[in-house]
């Protein structure tokens, strides 16, 4: 007996079958219909609907068979699939293919075999629609033909029922698709290229205070304050008045409700092609809330700004005076309650002063005035300003300058502002008798690099990924931990993003940090 042979494209076979989802179902009247008509037709006891499956064949449909399945080693049906045309076989006892097969030797004592195969798409042959006798037979080309053309009704009424799985799984995602769009808080809407409202989400519509039939007909302009131009807006992204990225275009706008009442907004929209047509389709996001809460945030850096700073300057002159004057005179306990008081009005000072830098800088307030200087000075300028506080922590610092006689474009103070927040920090977490090195170097790409280097208990990598994020403090290990804002580095990396740069850390834990700033060198000597 010959074994049917495995096609070359058996598992995207496979798939275009089980895709079908119809094995092991119920029996049906629109192919059993056929296998009774092909019984009639050419008057043979036997006519099945086999459908060859990875194992097996499966009957969908059988006239003169008790059997729902045979294995597909033994199968006529496996042999079929094999070709295009119909597999013939007049007597099987004569043919050495299945001569000794068991369905040849055994019940149903297969004779004759007439197999025309099914396909969907004229590539995968998933079973046949075949004839079986109990005595040879002979069929003419014509007889061939015709159980061609009935295979042809199995193969429509197979895609028929493809049509319904895929319309109903069309229609369930659909559906689907629609209960989500319908539970989320934001509104979705769909515009088309004349700024009509085509489709809206329930919120949308409770968010406007209207129903379906104000919304969908309606230009989107209706909704604006002032009636201005939807489309108008979105495009002025091409001149660089909404925010586009990744192809969506942001606003914040003025929407009006059906009671007149308006409310900013945040529109996010996207130009799709949807059929024949380009569509807009967005969201919509009462920002209400955000700008209260951004209005609460101003207010609250003008109490800091106005109410705080100037009275803690004062308070910070003070101490230091009666410290300067009364401090030989003091016992030793009021001398340290001196120096407490004094210590915290420094903290609290540096903490409005960081708050005050980081609003400012988001709010991009923060005016820059760069200059071209050599970056040799300024770092001398730095180790010297951070001198003092590294020699009252018993820290050693030191210089290592290999970027040469190099210009950078920086604004001095802020730049310095950024290279004492990084050494203050460095010595502030480094053991004593520890050392701290800037070293700075230049990049094949026309950018220098300026590390600051500790000896401290470093960051986990964990922490790393947030240690410039605002008000983060990485916990230190192995020692009490040091006081700060947790503002420090996220101004750090604002500054200096501004000046055209960028900062990174690496660090391990025991074994020190290095942060890295990185700016753009203007790659020209100043010496000859």
């Amino acid at each position: 007996m010959q074994e049917p042979i495995i096609p070359e494209n058996e598992s995207q076979r496979l798939v275009c079958l089980h895709s079908l989802c119809i094995l092991d179902t119920e029996p049906e009247q629109r192919f059993d219909r056929i296998t009774k008509l092909a019984a009639s037709l050419f008057n043979v006891p036997i006519a099945l609907v086999s459908l060859v499956d990875a194992e097996r064949q499966w009957f969908k449909s059988k006239v003169g068979l008790n059997a729902s399945e045979t294995g597909r080693n033994i199968s006529f049906c496996g042999h079929a699939i094999l070709q295009r045309e119909v597999l013939y076989v007049p007597n099987a006892l004569k043919d050495p293919r299945f001569s000794d097969n068991p369905l040849v030797t055994g019940p149903p004592h297969i004779r004759f075999y007439a197999g025309a195969p099914l396909s969907l798409d004229e590539t995968h042959r998933i079973g046949t629609l075949c004839l079986i006798d109990v005595r040879p037979r002979r069929f003419n080309q014509e007889q061939l033909q015709r159980l061609q053309d009935l295979a042809g009704w199995v193969e429509r009424e197979l895609h028929m029922l493809r049509l319904a799985d895929l319309s109903h799984m069309n229609a369930h995602q659909e559906a689907y698709l629609t209960s989500i769009l319908q539970a989320v808080v934001e509104g979705i809407v769909t515009v088309n290229a004349d700024g009509v409202i085509e489709a809206a989400n329930q919120a949308m519509k409770e968010m406007l205070r209207v129903s379906g039939e104000q919304l969908n007909g309606a230009h989107f302009s209706q909704w604006l304050k002032n009636d201005a131009p939807l489309l108008e807006l979105l495009q002025r992204g091409q001149e660089g008045d909404a925010d586009v990225r990744d192809g969506i275009h942001r606003l914040e706008v003025e929407l009006v409700r059906s009671s007149g009442e308006t409310f900013p907004a945040q529109l996010s929209f996207r130009q799709m092609e949807m059929g024949d047509a380009m569509r807009w389709v967005g969201s919509v996001a009462d920002i209400s809330d955000r700008k209260r809460a951004e209005a609460m945030k101003k207010e609250f850096v003008s109490v800091v700004s106005h109410e705080l700073r100037t009275p803690l300057t004062s308070i910070k002159g003070a101490l230091g005076l009666l410290s300067a004057t009364l401090g030989p005179e003091l016992n030793e306990q009021s001398a340290k309650l001196l120096s407490i008081a004094s210590n915290n009005s420094e903290r609290l000072l540096a903490l409005v002063n960081d708050i005050l830098d980081i609003e400012k800088l988001e709010a991009g307030h923060v005016d820059m005035a760069l200059e071209e200087t050599e970056l040799l000075a300024e770092l001398e300028q730095a180790l010297s300003m951070n001198g003092p506080y590294a020699k009252a922590r018993n820290v050693t610092m030191q210089l290592e300058h290999g970027a040469g006689d190099v210009i950078v474009g920086v604004d001095k103070r802020r730049f310095q502002q950024v290279m004492s927040n990084l050494i203050s920090n460095a010595v502030k977490f480094s053991p004593a008798q520890g050392r701290v090195t800037i070293r700075s170097r230049l990049s094949g790409g026309g950018e220098v690099f300026i590390d600051v280097v500790d000896e401290g208990v470093g960051i986990s990598e964990i922490d790393q990924a947030r240690i410039f994020d605002k008000f983060f403090q990485a916990p230190p290990s192995g020692r009490q931990a040091v006081a700060g804002t947790g503002l420090g580095l996220s101004i750090v990396r604002a500054l200096i993003e501004q000046m055209g740069g960028g900062v990174s850390v690496k660090s391990q834990l025991h074994k020190g940090s290095c942060f890295t700033l990185r700016l753009p060198a203007r790659c020209r000597e100043i010496r000859a």
